[in-house]
């Protein structure tokens, strides 16, 4: 703004120039008169609209999936049929539509971390809650995530099943993820029904899996014989022990047919005696008689027989009659001795 001042001095007159700041004023007085500029802009700060959101909960659970998962939006195009939801790289089932803010869905598993959730309805619209879900190993479960396990796994666990993987190792899964106590050999007992036993390598360890609901148990030599595994002291993370037995069934045990050795070459013989360990477990009975009538017994004696210093032997069952298998076994061994110089 521009003002005069008009003095007199004298005869003469003077007028001074002068300047005013008064855009702040401008401004006041343009609001209250209406400004359109200024009303403009306060309608569309008005018409912008609010951040989407998404509330999770329960925010984490374990790796196996399986957690069902709440999830409400604000400020989101509305829920519908056909909304999909993404735990990081992986989708989510089961999508229930409570209303138009408020869906459910189970959890997919995934590997342990902090996973984005995207939730995409079917307009193509798309809300993303950053690092919105947590995934927790086994190794790592609270209270929190045991009563959600539970939930899915309600009740006491039992062995599902029984697997030969090779000639020295059985994988057994259990209807729900298991303690470390699954890691302890003693907690296992394998036999053949009709007499002989397999006996686990206490030399390696056992292994269970990520999510806790399979084991690797590494054996002794194998046959092809057909197998039985019970197992006792086991619980599950909730506390529950393996579930006992009942008229119908037995969850503490499982079948399985065992992978014999490829050839006889390829035969373990842990101990040493000259006998294959397969051939040992399935529960034959030996015996060696020397040249001089004496019975062989102790570390050695197969071997003894076989390089010629005995007279006579025998192989048998200590159930049951010789079978094929055994008969080829006593076989194989006298054609091996045939052959020593």
């Amino acid at each position: 703004m521009i003002t005069f001042k008009h003095t007199r001095s004298g005869a003469r007159r003077h007028f001074t120039l002068r300047t005013v700041p008064v855009v702040c004023c401008l401004g006041f007085a343009a609001l209250l008169a209406g400004c359109p500029a200024m009303e403009d802009l306060v309608q569309q700060a008005q018409q912008q609209p609010a951040e989407a959101k998404l509330h999770i909960s329960p925010a984490r659970g374990s790796i196996m999936g399986g957690t069902r998962v709440t999830i409400h939006g604000a400020h989101t195009a509305d829920f519908d049929t056909g909304t999909e939801v993404f735990f990081g790289a992986f989708l989510g089932s089961d999508v229930e539509i409570v209303d138009q803010v408020t869906l459910r869905v189970t959890a997919p598993a995934q590997a342990a971390g902090y996973v984005d959730v995207v939730v995409r309805v079917a307009s193509g619209s798309t809300v993303a809650y950053a690092k919105g879900f947590e995934f927790v190993a086994m190794d790592a479960v609270d209270a929190e995530i045991i009563e959600q396990i539970e939930a899915i796994f309600p009740g006491p666990p039992h062995v599902v099943s029984a697997l030969s993987l090779n000639n020295t190792g059985v994988r057994l899964t259990f209807s729900e993820p298991v303690r470390e106590d699954s890691r302890d050999p003693a907690n296992y007992s394998i036999v053949i029904p009709d007499g002989g036993m397999l006996i686990l390598d206490r030399s390696k360890e056992i292994v269970l899996s990520d999510d806790h609901t399979v084991v690797d148990l590494p054996t002794l030599s194998q046959s092809d014989a057909f197998y039985r595994i019970t197992v006792l002291g086991i619980h599950d993370l909730a506390g529950n022990p393996i579930a006992p037995p009942d008229m119908l069934v037995n969850p503490t045990e499982a079948s399985f047919t065992g992978i014999a050795p490829a050839d006889l070459d390829e035969h373990i013989d842990t101990d040493g005696d000259g006998f294959a360990d397969w051939f040992e477990m399935l529960g034959w009975e030996i015996t060696i008689e020397l040249a001089n009538g004496q019975p062989a017994r102790g570390p050695g004696s197969a071997a003894r027989a076989l390089s010629g210093e005995f007279r006579r032997f025998s192989v048998a069952r200590r159930r049951g009659p010789i079978d094929r298998q055994g008969s080829e076994l006593g076989r194989a061994l006298e054609r091996a001795r045939q052959d020593r110089p």
